[in-house]
């Protein structure tokens, strides 16, 4: 049976999606029929997520045939500490994507998408980001204060990955460049994982899970987002695509476009990420001024 040989392990809100269903549709790529078993992270056991057995996890990939790369897409691996090891252990030759966008819309993309909606206030949600943010830039960038922000904080968890997994064995994609021109970066993926880089993948027609809707009904959405004993029941019951496509849909009813995230915002509160930002170039190697705001 084929066992995954490459993984997309994050950031959440930087294309992981999107990149899950192109990649999907190469000829000599399977990617898991799930996406995000979060098999190798602690997602399960913190996230109230039921478990799943090593039997269970292997036969995601049960329909793998003649593909040379098998792969799997969990954006909670970027940030768990102990899922590159537990990666490696599994496959010492996993070839790991990163895809990781400017992090302050990252974090409004986050906070809209999850945690905007279990606020009591009544405040549009950029105004409840602006706050939140104004706190976090108090508080100092090593505070760990909110979810919404801790994964946007890259340097370590690139740096993690690069000190556990060869520097070829590690693509790290911007969002930014991948919007500019999607298929020169599909082609530098391909490349990476050895396929045939020269295929025309078609873009989906409408963005996936690229804009987030803010919860309209705070009741509801915490209804949806909260730990429960009949949730736990629903998720052993129902297949997880099926229940994914629900849960989008509910929460696309009972959502608002939270508008975009001003660029004169992203000035007044770049500070939060700079000292990471300036560590990341140097993990990398490589300068990220396109994420920086014009002065």
């Amino acid at each position: 049976m084929a066992l995954p040989n490459f993984f997309i392990v994050g950031a959440p809100r930087c294309g992981t999606t999107s990149l899950y269903h192109q990649l999907g549709r190469h000829p000599e790529i399977f990617m898991a029929p799930v996406k995000e078993p979060h098999y190798f992270s602690d997602r399960r056991e913190k996230g109230g997520l039921p478990s799943m057995s090593e039997a269970e996890y292997a036969s995601l990939f049960g329909g793998a045939k003649l593909e040379t790369m098998v792969g799997e897409a969990s954006p909670s691996y970027l940030h768990c500490e102990a899922s590159p090891l537990r990666l490696r252990e599994f496959c010492p030759e996993a070839k790991i994507i990163v895809l990781l966008r400017e992090p302050l819309r990252r974090s409004y993309s986050h906070f809209c998408m999850t945690e905007y909606g279990l606020r009591q206030r009544n405040s549009p949600p950029l105004e409840e980001f602006k706050l939140e943010a104004q706190h976090r830039k108090n508080l100092g960038t090593g505070s760990g204060a909110h979810g919404a922000f801790d994964q946007s904080f890259y340097a370590a968890a690139v740096r993690r990955y690069l000190s556990i997994f060869p520097v070829s064995q590690v693509f790290v994609g911007l969002h930014e460049e991948r919007f500019r021109d999607p298929q020169a970066f599909l082609r530098e993926v391909f490349a990476f994982l050895d396929v045939r880089a020269d295929l025309a993948i078609a873009s989906d027609k409408k963005p996936v899970n690229a804009s987030p809707y803010a919860a309209r009904f705070r009741f509801f959405h915490s209804a949806l987002m909260a730990d429960s004993a009949a949730k736990r029941i629903v998720q052993k019951i129902l297949p997880t695509e099926f229940r994914k496509t629900i849960m989008g849909e509910l929460r696309r009813i009972n959502g608002r476009r939270p508008g975009q995230l001003p660029d004169e915002l992203v000035s007044e509160l770049w500070a939060i990420f700079d000292d990471d930002v300036k560590e990341l170039e140097c993990v990398l190697g490589r300068d990220l001024n396109l994420w920086r705001p014009v002065a």
